[in-house]
């Protein structure tokens, strides 16, 4: 169980912390009676050693509440409010009788015509007060610091859930971008296409490699992000050859910011799928990424011309854009957006906007990038 670094603190110099509290209310005790020390009415000699006593019963009686407090169950409200009346009253008496004594014993006025029993319950009502804004004190803090163990408890438990979710939407992907690629290379086969399947078989070797170098990473650079789209449309373009044209265009600013692994290679796969499976036209691609406002903007703007050209995808989400949709709410929250357009049945825009956040890089690079 999760415990926050300043609660560790707190508990760990809980002594020197209460030390300094009983120090500062003796010194508070000394000021008070200032003024009567001024005009003679009490010496300065008896204050400080009323104070002192004050200040060492204080410390040593309250320790005792603090390790008594620790084997309490707060979780029945009962026991805690039926404890605490009872340990205020207990502990106030005892510290009035305690006062009483080394008091007496530092000023010489041990004997007194009143007894100790008595002088203490005189002092009772102070050290009540006393004792229940320490234990108010203390409460409070405690309940503070525990609010912010379950807290920090809290958070660690939803982003262990926000990775496991992003992992499972991760591996969503995989064996759906296998199967397909797969389905590709066995209609090759049948096709009396061996060499080119040969070769696709190769690109889908370099894909999955270069998929599993990145498996624990769930934030890579946008450079590196396309670098994966560019192999997977190398798969692509053996199956459709002239029929498929790729143009990327990746601002500079903007090739070093981090995005969620395999966000792009989805918008890509859907639109090959619904722009060249379903027509005997050609399909051109544009991916475009620019920085506006310090937000990353990605478009994926496919079009299909010729013979029975039109784009017909889903009336629904696919798995690949509810898979990006969900994991960029994952990674952003409200701050990213996806958006789908479809100006003309030849035409789909995928548009992708997420906060810009820059990594550490040696390497600048930049400039266009066209295939």
């Amino acid at each position: 169980m999760a415990i926050s670094p300043f609660r560790q603190k707190v508990s760990r110099h809980f002594w020197l912390i209460n030390l300094a509290a009983w120090l500062i209310y003796a010194m508070i005790r000394i000021a008070i009676s200032a003024t009567f020390i001024y005009t003679g009415k009490i010496d300065l000699y008896s204050t400080v050693c009323w104070s002192l006593a004050s200040f060492i019963n204080g410390f040593f009686i309250s320790l005792g509440l603090y390790f008594i407090y620790n084997r309490i169950d707060f979780k029945s409200l009962k026991v805690l409010l039926t404890s605490t009346v009872l340990l205020i009253f207990a502990f106030s008496f005892l510290l009035s009788m305690a006062n009483i004594v080394l008091g007496s014993i530092l000023t010489g006025q041990l004997c007194c015509e009143t007894s100790i029993f008595r002088r203490a319950l005189f002092h009772w009502p102070e050290q009540l007060s006393l004792i229940a804004a320490w234990v108010c004190a203390y409460l409070g803090i405690r309940f503070y610091l525990q609010s912010m163990d379950d807290r920090s408890r809290a958070i660690e438990a939803n982003a262990a859930a926000n990775k496991a979710e992003s992992k499972m939407l991760r591996y969503q992907l995989q064996p759906h971008i296998l199967f397909n690629s797969l389905n590709t290379i066995s209609g090759l086969i049948v096709g009396d296409r061996g060499r080119e399947a040969d070769r696709m078989v190769q690109n889908l070797g370099h894909f999955l490699q270069h998929m599993l170098s990145t498996n624990t990473r769930d934030l890579i650079t946008l450079d590196e992000e396309i670098s994966y789209v560019k192999r997977y449309l190398k798969i692509e373009e053996i199956r459709f050859e002239n029929r498929l044209t790729i143009h990327i265009d990746i601002a500079t600013e903007v090739k070093q910011a981090l995005v969620p692994a395999f966000i792009l290679q989805p918008l890509v796969e859907n639109s090959i799928k619904h722009g060249l499976n379903t027509s005997e036209g050609k399909c051109h691609i544009d991916i475009l990424a620019r920085l506006e406002n310090q937000t990353i903007k990605i478009v994926v703007d496919t079009q299909v011309k010729g013979e029975n050209a039109g784009y017909k995808p889903e009336n629904s989400l696919g798995i690949g854009e509810k898979n990006i949709s969900n994991r960029l709410k994952l990674h952003y929250g409200e701050k990213a957006e996806f958006v789908v357009e479809r100006p003309a049945d030849n035409h789909y825009r995928a548009i992708v906007l997420m906060p810009l956040i820059k990594a550490s890089t040696s390497n600048n690079l930049g400039g266009t990038d066209e295939r």
